[in-house]
This record gives C-alpha cells, sequence and structure tokens, in this order.
C-alpha cells in the first residue's frame, strides 16, 4: 500500500478530529495525515538505524511542542496556522 493511500485512508480520522476541535479547521486533513505518516515511519527507521527511540521521550517532546504555545493563524481568518522559520547565519566567524 503506497503512503499516499495511507495518508487518504486517514483524513476521515483527521477530519473528525478537526470537528472535535483537536486540530484547526483550515488544515488540509491529508497534510496532517501525512505529517501523522512521516512522523510514525521516522520513528521506525530513528528505531531500527540507532536502536534508542523511546515511546516516551517522543510522546512527551510532541505534547511540549503541540502544546507550548497556540498556533498563530494568518491574517485572513481562514485558521490556517502560520509557520515561521527562523534563519540563522552558518557561516563561520573569523
Amino acid at each position: 500500500m503506497a503512503s499516499g493511500n495511507i495518508a487518504s485512508r486517514s483524513s476521515p480520522l483527521v477530519r473528525q478530529w478537526q470537528t472535535d476541535g483537536l486540530i484547526a479547521a483550515g488544515v488540509e486533513p491529508e497534510a496532517v495525515a501525512q505529517l501523522i505518516l512521516s512522523i510514525c515511519l521516522g520513528f521506525v527507521a530513528h528505531g531500527s538505524l540507532t536502536g534508542d527511540a523511546e515511546v516516551q521521550a517522543h510522546a512527551d517532546a510532541l505534547a511540549a511542542l503541540t502544546t507550548a504555545h497556540p498556533a498563530e493563524t494568518d491574517a485572513s481568518g481562514s485558521g490556517t496556522p502560520q509557520v515561521r522559520v527562523r534563519e540563522t547565519s552558518h557561516s563561520a566567524s573569523g
């Protein structure tokens, strides 16, 4: 089964979470489903490659990321969360 099919099949669950107010209504359900799939696959790869992927540590980190600051939404009022990427300088000082 292709990952796109898994995400598509998970979209109804994400829509339910949106209805329940757990996820912002303006986010595309399939995008959230793809992100969850990527996190799961990454966790499996991490555990396979390093042997030190701890479920509780990941759950705690996810909780910290998702509850620390409410997502800001765009100015249009669509409810779409805005992601701000902070640029950093990687040049060597000297």
